[in-house]
């Protein structure tokens, strides 16, 4: 549901450091989200095997990064190869919905069986689209060629494995995508020299793996309690989505909470939590955390991946 804006701050580091730069709107984004409706899986997958494509004869070395199903369409195309023009050196995946939080995506489609006789019954969630960066209305239908995507990657402990440098950036309190299973892929799929950034409250905490970055995900005097799955890619300057941003999320109490929702979008930045969504540790309302506190930083380990993997 997002649109190329999600990779501007992170194309416009690179551009800076004399990378050739694109960003791509996968087929039934950044439109209307009625266009999210008919599109397939398959769909999604021609569109990136095109734009990794066009960069055949045009650049030395070519490094894909995606965000969420971008992420995951990333690690399609690098396990199946044999269509590409040029394979990429390394990968840089933001939250990769590789394995998603829900377990009932089988039946996301299920709604065409009566739909045609209810059409609100295609939509997951129903909202009055003011973001323009993104969709806020969300169709069945989406959820459903998501949920067939990450049956590509078979197990994620087990299955083929992933030879190009994998750097991947998620919070373990991640509601879209499941953390756990991206680091089972991580831990048994990936190259020696691949590297996870993992925001989490217990950066302390010591991995098996010591390709694992742990870096704190509670910024107390931002009211920050954790990161969201929108939270990787943007710094706090930015405009939209940053700290003083001029758009709010808490789209999370919309369907079921009114009231809720109301006085989230209301409140003031001192009266209320940042973060994923509401859990037991939030001491009052919560709005979706949109921007990383820790972006420079983030943005630094990213390049010195790329420096390591570059020889």
């Amino acid at each position: 549901s997002d649109s190329p804006f999600q990779m501007h701050e992170i194309g416009k580091y690179f551009k800076a450091k004399c990378f050739l730069v694109r960003a791509m709107s996968l087929p039934g984004h950044s439109t209307v989200p009625g266009d999210l409706l008919e599109i397939s899986y398959q769909d999604w997958i021609a569109a990136t095997r095109y734009g990794i494509n066009s960069f055949s004869g045009k650049v030395e070395n070519l490094y894909v990064a995606g965000f969420s199903t971008g992420g995951a369409l990333a690690v399609y195309h690098s396990l199946n190869s044999a269509n590409l023009k040029i394979i990429p050196k390394g990968l840089i995946l933001f939250a990769p919905a590789l394995k998603l939080q829900t377990t009932v995506g089988w039946l996301a489609n299920w709604h065409k069986i009566y739909s045609w006789f209810w059409p609100k019954g295609k939509w997951l969630e129903v909202a009055e689209d003011v973001d323009y960066a993104r969709y806020e209305s969300f169709p069945k239908n989406a959820a459903d060629q998501i949920h067939l995507l990450t049956k590509q990657f078979g197990n994620l402990k087990t299955g083929p494995q992933l030879s190009i440098p994998t750097f991947i950036v998620i919070s373990e309190n991640d509601m879209t995508v499941n953390p756990q299973g991206v680091l089972d892929f991580f831990k048994h799929r990936t190259t020696p020299t691949s590297q996870f950034l993992l925001y989490t409250k217990n950066p302390e905490m010591t991995d098996d793996d010591d390709r694992i970055q742990r870096v704190q995900s509670a910024y107390p005097q931002d009211n920050i309690v954790n990161f969201a799955h929108m939270s990787m890619l943007l710094p706090p300057t930015n405009a939209h989505y940053g700290k003083q941003g001029d758009y709010i999320n808490c789209l999370h109490y919309l369907c079921k909470e009114q009231e809720k929702f109301k006085h989230c979008q209301a409140a003031t930045q001192t009266e209320i939590q940042y973060g994923a969504k509401p859990d037991s540790e939030a001491k009052t309302l919560v709005r979706r955390l949109l921007y990383n506190p820790d972006f420079t930083n983030m943005v630094a380990r990213i390049d010195t991946f790329l420096s390591q993997i570059a020889n």
